[in-house]
């Protein structure tokens, strides 16, 4: 079935009428909307509308003008610019992920616009407690500690390769998945880093020089070891990773990627997530409208 979707001026036109009796939220994509709900319910903030962002038309030059990538999270962002000072933030609220604007500082002007308290949604799961959950369950030999720090640095560096590409504008082709370069060496996951980049790169006839730039980039990156891995890690690359890591030890080869995947946010505790800040201040703005 299409999906219906709505003009930014029938959205205005919407809140103009209903003022304080309608309240959504936009998000980039189904996975989004099924969190937000669940968090929603969990913070005890009824009737609100979670919806995806390609239920609104946004002109592809929206997006553009504004230095943004063309995809979701890019609509969301430009979605938050051409709403501001016309509706109420405690009527819309865009969430995107913050990808690495946390890490470089970059910060938006737009008033609707709340990003991840984190890189991405999936950070949101990648803490002692919640992967501890997910260890239990599965009754993994190995504590949540231990399978964070093993997972981190791989994890950092593909992360600073994305960033690193993307300023460069070296985006060339869709990033593989990274535990195709990855091997289990002594109880440790070995990274092959060259591996990855030739490939990333592979058929271009400036590789190498693409490679010693993208290099020279990431050692200009401002990263700090001490940083909140959550900071600098990309959603799909710990999905793929974790996933992995897993399926090395000795019994657990069998387990099904895809099923784990999708049953990654179900471990979540959202009671948990109030005191994290964009989470809490999304709660804020909407009880705000509600009680008053």
């Amino acid at each position: 079935m299409p999906v219906v979707k709505r003009t930014v001026a029938e959205l205005v036109e919407l809140h103009r009428r209903l003022g304080n009796k309608h309240q959504e939220i936009f998000v980039e994509g189904r996975q989004d909307k099924q969190f937000y709900a669940f968090y929603l319910e969990s913070a005890g903030v009824p009737n609100v509308a979670v919806l995806e962002i390609q239920t609104v038309e946004i002109p592809t030059a929206e997006v553009i003008t504004r230095g943004l990538k063309d995809g979701n999270r890019g609509r969301v962002v430009a979605l938050a610019a051409l709403l501001q000072g016309r509706v109420s933030q405690s009527e819309v609220v865009c969430i995107a992920d913050a990808d690495s604007d946390h890490l470089l500082q970059v910060t938006y002007p737009y008033e609707l616009l709340l990003l991840t308290d984190f890189s991405c949604l999936e950070m949101y799961c990648f803490n002692a407690h919640t992967i501890g959950k997910i260890l239990t369950v599965q009754d993994f030999p190995k504590g949540a500690t231990q399978v964070i720090a093993d997972l981190s640095t791989v994890l950092r560096e593909v992360f600073l390769i994305r960033i690193a590409a993307e300023i460069l504008g070296e985006v060339h082709a869709s990033f593989p998945p990274i535990n195709s370069f990855c091997s289990w060496e002594a109880d440790a996951i070995r990274f092959r880093a060259t591996d990855y980049l030739h490939t990333l790169y592979q058929g271009h006839a400036m590789r190498q020089r693409i490679i010693e730039r993208l290099r020279e980039q990431m050692a200009q990156l401002p990263v700090v070891l001490g940083m909140d891995i959550r900071l600098q890690s990309h959603g799909t690359d710990f999905r793929d990773l974790f996933i992995w890591y897993i399926r090395q030890h000795h019994g657990f080869g069998g387990l099904n990627p895809d099923t784990f995947s999708r049953s990654l946010m179900a471990f979540i505790d959202f009671g948990s997530l109030h005191a994290e800040a964009t989470l809490a201040e999304l709660s804020r703005r909407l009880m705000n409208l509600q009680l008053a």
